[in-house]
């Protein structure tokens, strides 16, 4: 059975907390795989010598957002 007053409220904090940075360190990884995701495609429009190439890779991308 669990226990009650004042303990277990500690121990439900702590518990939530855990949870949180749980989270919170999830939601950072993710945040990195898009920046690395990012940093590639700037390197490969970087990379890219004509201009044309650049803008229609622009638009490409921007169209397969609009469809997620």
């Amino acid at each position: 059975m669990a226990t009650q007053g004042p303990a277990n409220m500690i121990a439900r904090r702590v518990a939530e907390s855990l949870r949180f940075v749980n989270r919170m360190r999830d939601e950072a990884a993710t945040a990195r795989d898009y920046i690395a995701q990012l940093t590639a495609v700037i390197t490969e429009l970087q990379a890219m010598e004509g201009q044309d190439k650049v803008h229609d890779s622009l638009l490409a991308a921007k169209d397969a957002m609009r469809s997620e």
